[in-house]
């Protein structure tokens, strides 16, 4: 609204009337001017903001790109009037608080539970019960290591002519003439440098478990185990052994 000042009118109606269309311009321009404040903070505040509160410009062109994309795949309304929206509304489906499944990857082992001879008598009526169901419930085990004694036996066969003794072979050993055989040694080995496991604690376990004095040479088993190739264990700068950088643990 444009007003000369040397074409001021002299009713007092008509300034009264001007005076308030002013006053709504400048109303509007002052709600106009806080909105455009307000979007250069949020841009100032996305832009040069703390990086939890930055927002990337290539995000928001996304959204933009998607809200574009669904209102053209809208269909136009149509004169048909739509059905009202139930008052129902559909619960969410909270998670349960109970006790989560054992890995299916365990092996099972099946303990049935049955009721006595005596007990398989209705108290009513006398009758014998008939089985009708099981309850199955399930508890997580630990079975402890053991140690087993191997005998390897090997098998003689002789001429009955006197000419010939043939003994059957048994397979290569990890330590020859050794007694802890491959199982025995991959505990040894992965309790010291997996489990970081001394070896005298080691001692320890196996004699509590039957073996006797079991007392494996640290120095032999580090000689041994970083002698071959495939073996991930190497000596460091110290000397001592260990697992190599990268290696699974």
């Amino acid at each position: 609204m444009e007003i000369d000042p040397n074409q001021l009118p002299s009713d007092p109606a008509a300034l009264r009337q001007m005076v308030m269309g002013l006053l709504g311009e400048a109303v509007e321009r002052e709600r106009k001017l806080r909105q455009l404040q307000h979007w250069v903070e949020q841009l100032l505040r996305a832009r040069y903001g703390p990086r939890r509160e930055r927002v990337d410009e290539n995000q928001l062109f996304m959204f933009a790109a998607e809200i574009m994309a669904r209102a053209e795949k809208t269909p136009p309304a149509t004169g048909e009037t739509e059905a009202p929206p139930s008052d129902t509304k559909s619960t969410p489906q909270r998670p349960g608080h109970g006790r989560s499944a054992l890995p299916k990857s365990l092996p099972r082992q099946r303990v049935v539970h049955d009721l006595g001879e005596g007990a398989r008598q209705c108290p009513q009526c006398q009758g014998e019960l008939k089985r009708l169901g099981e309850e199955v419930s399930e508890r997580l085990e630990y079975v402890p290591a053991s140690l087993v004694v191997i005998e390897e036996v090997c098998q003689k066969y002789a001429c009955p002519k006197g000419c010939t003794v043939v003994t059957a072979e048994k397979p290569t050993a990890p330590i020859e003439k050794g007694l802890a055989g491959p199982g025995l040694l991959a505990q040894v080995a992965v309790s010291k440098y997996g489990d970081h496991l001394p070896l005298h604690r080691q001692a320890d376990i196996f004699r509590r478990q039957g073996g006797g004095d079991i007392t494996p040479d640290d120095g032999r088993l580090d000689a041994r185990l970083c002698r071959s190739r495939q073996s991930p264990l190497r000596p460091d700068e110290t000397g001592r052994v260990g697992l190599e950088s990268g290696a699974d643990r």
